[in-house]
């Protein structure tokens, strides 16, 4: 007996069309595509385009999500003049990119990615050519202003993907005060967040996470020889986050001290054989008196669940 297909459509995405299931049907479809996004049967395809089942009214659907390439290799587009036109690395293919692209540029031309002087901002339109979709180049803003706001974009999104690379991965060489070995340490995770940590800091660290607040590192009491011996501390990756911690804090009556240090992000390029770049940014740590574990796991327990 043949198994009954019947076909729903595509919507949004490369492959937009019909494509043809049996039921019931998948909740999620991942069509393997060739460079020209037709449906292929290799394998490795060159990505796959992801669709999800979405009803509209009575009809079912498959709605575009998301294209992905093997092993997370990037995509590629083709900018049309501008300070340096040619072919980039892009997340997504062309024709799923907006209409208009805009794209940080360093000095030399090149896509901006916190090493190195930034330009400003390049916007692109989506055009097409033959078969093909390319970006020709509009404008360059290059105020003080946008220049501000690109470079914390840029830092705050290699700030995230090293923290949550450590919390997949957690690797406590890097650490400059490094786990003495004089405390229990104990398991903790929080959705993403994963690593081991002092027993007795622990429930901050736990209530931290909660909040939606990243730590570098931390500890219930740190040894003599120190600069802050016999005081419990929390790292943080962000000063921001660091700041509201301490005057949280404070403004409970914990006493607290606040200090920043420089810390450098190494960043691979896309070329293997091109050394990985540096990247300098300031981290802060919040020092207290253990004796204040307690009362400021109850600050925390009792805080609204908004990132600072």
């Amino acid at each position: 007996m043949e198994e009954e297909t019947f076909s729903i459509p595509l919507v949004g995405g490369p492959c937009a069309g019909f494509v043809k299931v049996s039921l019931p049907p998948p909740n999620n479809l991942a069509l393997a595509v060739d460079e020209d996004f037709r449906q292929v049967g290799s394998d490795p395809p060159y990505a796959h385009v992801v669709y999800r089942l979405e009803r509209h009214g009575m009809v079912p659907i498959y709605a575009y999500c998301s294209c992905a390439r093997p092993n997370k290799q990037p995509f590629t587009i083709e900018l049309v003049d501008g300070p340096k036109p040619g072919i980039i690395p892009a997340p997504q293919p062309a024709q799923c990119l907006p209409d208009e692209l805009n794209l940080p540029l360093a000095t030399d031309g090149s896509a901006f990615d916190g090493a190195g002087q930034l330009m400003g901002m390049a916007t692109f339109r989506k055009l097409r050519v033959g078969d093909k979709w390319k970006f020709t180049f509009v404008r360059l803003d290059e105020s003080q202003a946008t220049r501000m706001q690109i470079t914390e974009q840029v830092q705050e999104h290699i700030v995230q993907q090293a923290i949550d690379s450590f919390y997949a991965n957690p690797n406590y060489d890097i650490y400059s005060m490094k786990p003495t070995g004089d405390h229990v340490q104990v398991p903790v995770e929080v959705g993403h967040r994963r690593g081991h940590v002092d027993e007795g800091i622990a429930v901050v660290i736990t209530h931290l996470w909660n909040l939606d607040v990243d730590t570098l590192g931390s500890c219930q009491e740190l040894p003599r020889g120190h600069k802050h011996a016999g005081q419990a501390y929390v790292d943080f990756i962000r000063v921001r986050e660091a700041k509201w911690f301490y005057e949280l804090l404070t403004s409970h009556g914990v006493k607290a001290e606040f200090g920043t240090k420089a810390m450098t992000f190494k960043k691979k390029c896309e070329d293997p054989n091109e050394a990985p770049k540096s990247l300098s940014l300031q981290n802060a740590m919040v020092t207290f008196d253990p004796k204040d574990i307690s009362a400021v796991a109850a600050i925390l327990k009792n805080c609204p669940p908004s990132k600072p």
